[in-house]
C-alpha cells in the first residue's frame, strides 16, 4: 500500500477503526444502499463540513459499487471525492489541511507525543469545527495551539 495519500486512504479503510465505524467498509459486499450513502455523506462531512448533493451522492454510490463488484480497496474513494472538490468544498477542505498543519506543528515543536487515546477525540473535534469561512481556521489555529500547550504541561 505504500505511503502514497491513496495507499494511507486504503489502509485506513482496512483498519479496524474505519471498520467499527463504518458498515461498508466492515463487509463491502453486503453493503446496503444506506450503509453506502451513510459513507458517502460521512465522507462529505470529514471533507468539507457538508453532506453529499443529490447528483454526488448518486455518483459517489455508483463509484463505490463499481469497486466494490470489482474487489477494488474502498479507502481511496475518500482521496477521489477530495480530488473532485470545486468552490466553497476546496476552502473547507484547505482550511482543514491549514489546522492540521498546524496542529503536527505545535507537536513538533512542543515534543508532544501524539496519541489516538490520548489526544483523538480533541483533534478530530479541532478539525470538525473548521469550514470554508476563515474565522473558522483563525479559531482552529488558536484551538490547536491550546491544546498542543495543555498537553506540553
Amino acid at each position: 500500500m505504500g505511503s502514497t495519500l491513496a495507499g494511507i486512504a486504503n489502509a485506513f479503510g482496512a483498519s479496524a477503526e474505519a471498520k467499527d465505524k463504518f458498515a461498508l467498509l466492515a463487509n463491502p459486499k453486503a453493503a446496503t444502499d444506506e450503509q453506502i450513502s451513510s459513507f458517502v455523506d460521512a465522507v462529505f462531512n470529514n471533507l468539507f463540513d457538508r453532506t453529499a448533493d443529490a447528483e454526488g451522492q448518486a455518483h459517489w454510490a455508483g463509484q463505490i459499487k463499481q469497486m466494490i463488484d470489482g474487489g477494488q480497496a474502498l479507502g481511496s474513494v475518500v482521496t477521489n471525492i477530495a480530488g473532485g472538490a470545486q468552490g466553497q468544498d476546496i476552502l473547507a477542505l484547505i482550511n482543514k489541511v491549514a489546522v492540521n498543519i498546524e496542529y503536527v506543528y505545535q507537536q513538533q515543536v512542543f515534543g508532544v507525543e501524539w496519541s489516538a487515546e490520548a489526544h483523538g477525540e480533541a483533534a478530530a473535534a479541532l478539525i470538525d469545527a473548521v469550514n470554508a469561512s476563515a474565522a473558522s481556521v483563525l479559531t482552529g489555529i488558536e484551538q490547536a495551539d491550546a491544546l498542543i500547550l495543555d498537553a506540553a504541561s
